[in-house]
């Protein structure tokens, strides 16, 4: 599997991050043609080769003409990328990402969506900035983005709405609506100002999972920002390369407790809320505790960012005084979810990859029995047509 790391030390913006793809390979002819597709004016893209804080890069400036400076809407925006000529999975996570803009901007100023007004994100340099980032990436080939903790910035952003502290409203939103994970910078540093952008933020909190991979490097690519400041050097890298079909996750936590005086009810209810709040996975297993009670131990591994979370979850919804944790190692084997048309309907398939081959194919529940309740036929028929067509294809 071909993945992007994205470290993001010294910040992150919609055009750092288009900057770092063209550091690290991307053809800027390519993508300007593909931005083309969109069928709007208005912009020209300035690419040349500097330095931030000694560190070599690529700066991207997306330079607007009157058309170009516009202010447009959300809406405007989708309808620009769903009538236009690039690929669909490109336009499904470029809506997705306008989506999460859009919602937390109406959060922020408490109106509906429809109703948003973006200022400095309405000029079509957004609109560049994240179908940029998402063609690049399909450019390269990329199947998979990994992204570090972002940083939170200290100080204060000039905008339309006035002097704000930052991050900024929107990009605090967005950060807490796409379950980012943040750090502040050090109390050592002078102020740094708007750090992350709210595209960049959204960008990242759609396409990419916050963990560190194990992975062959390919290539490396640096992304500069406009300013140059004394204390941070203000780039974003991204590195491409091949993560191993079977993987070491090490970035999980396994969770347990023992329980003996919470009700069947209470522990089903916490079952499924545990899972809706992220968990890998939950279970339960039936022991022997003191006094001969029969008893419960509930397990669940989680990433080791929403353990905090879990715990506190489980301390307050059930009896229990106490868990105990400890980071586990999970070797993962490659997949991927294709869509099966079978004589039913259309229904996703889990394949299992190793070395690169599929090994074998796991139809989705849900989608399964869907189609056996639309249909009227039972489980067992709709599994044997999908099966059906797998083997066909093969």
């Amino acid at each position: 599997m071909k993945i992007g790391y994205v470290n993001t030390l010294g910040g992150a913006s919609g055009d750092m991050l288009i900057a770092s793809l063209i550091d690290s390979g991307l053809n800027i002819e390519h993508l300007q043609s593909q931005l083309e597709l969109l069928n709007v004016g208005g912009f020209d893209l300035s690419v040349v080769k500097d330095k931030r804080a000694g560190m070599s890069g690529t700066h991207l400036d997306v330079d607007l003409d009157g058309e170009g400076a516009r202010i447009r809407g959300i809406s405007n925006f989708v309808d620009t990328v769903e009538n236009s000529r690039i690929s669909d999975d490109v336009k499904k996570t470029c809506i997705k990402i306008f989506d999460l803009i859009g919602q937390a901007e109406a959060n922020v100023h408490g109106v509906h969506n429809n109703d948003v007004h973006l200022h400095e994100l309405g000029t079509v340099d957004t609109l560049v900035d994240v179908v940029g980032t998402i063609v690049g990436l399909e450019l390269l080939h990329i199947e998979k983005v990994y992204c570090s903790p972002l940083p939170l910035g200290s100080g204060t952003v000039r905008t339309d709405h006035g002097v704000l502290s930052v991050p900024a409203p929107a990009t605090a939103e967005i950060f807490k609506l796409a379950g980012i994970p943040v750090y502040p910078v050090g109390a050592s540093l002078p102020s740094t100002g708007e750090m992350v952008t709210p595209t960049g933020a959204a960008i990242l909190g759609v396409i990419a999972e916050f963990s560190q991979p194990i992975f062959k490097i390919e290539s490396t690519g640096c992304g500069l920002g406009t300013r140059n400041p004394d204390s941070y050097p203000n780039v974003i890298t991204f590195t491409t390369g091949i993560r191993n079909q079977a993987q070491v996750d090490s970035k999980l936590t396994l969770i347990e407790t023992n329980i003996d005086d919470s009700t069947g009810e209470t522990l089903g209810y916490v079952f499924e809320q545990i899972l809706s709040m992220g968990a890998r996975d939950v279970w339960m297993t039936s022991i022997q505790m003191k006094k001969n009670r029969p008893g419960i131990q509930l397990s669940t591994l989680v990433d080791s960012e929403l353990a905090d979370a879990v715990i506190e979850y489980i301390l307050m919804e059930t009896s229990t005084f106490g868990v105990r944790t400890r980071y586990i190692d999970r070797v993962e084997a490659g997949r991927k979810t294709e869509e099966i048309e079978c004589k039913y309907g259309i229904a996703k398939v889990k394949f299992k990859i190793l070395d690169k081959k599929e090994i074998s194919a796991h139809p989705e529940y849900e989608d399964c029995k869907r189609l056996a309740n639309e249909n009227h036929v039972t489980l067992q028929e709709v599994y044997d047509a999908i099966k059906q067509k797998l083997y066909l294809a093969d």
